[in-house]
């Protein structure tokens, strides 16, 4: 028996088979490259402060946090939904640690 929850999320999605999951995930906003990790950081957090307070997303996601916590298939899509918005955010932090080993090699950083 399917969840209350994914089947009101299968509606919301137009039927999607996993719609919490990679499929809702990767129909977002992809990752921010402003430049910097910060800028990059607060780009994402903007997003998701934006995406849980948006009237229809806010509720879907209340409820998917929610029902994961007793819910099996619940936490599976919401894990899977984490998981690729966090394979798509990766590179931010790669590419703040590529700056910051070559500005350590650089001798950039002193210790106090």
């Amino acid at each position: 028996m399917r969840a209350p929850v994914v089947r009101a999320l299968e509606r919301q999605q137009g039927g999607a088979d996993d719609p919490a999951g990679p499929d809702m995930a990767e129909q977002s906003v992809p990752a921010s490259d402003t430049g910097s990790l910060e800028g990059d950081l607060l780009a994402n957090a903007r997003l998701v402060r934006e995406t849980l307070t948006d009237p229809r997303m806010g509720p879907v996601f209340q409820a998917v946090i929610a029902a994961a916590a007793c819910d099996e298939e619940c936490a599976t899509a919401l894990n899977g939904f984490c998981a690729t918005r966090i394979r798509e955010w990766a590179p931010c932090v790669e590419r703040a640690a590529a700056v910051a080993v070559a500005a350590a090699r650089a001798g950039l950083f002193t210790r106090n």
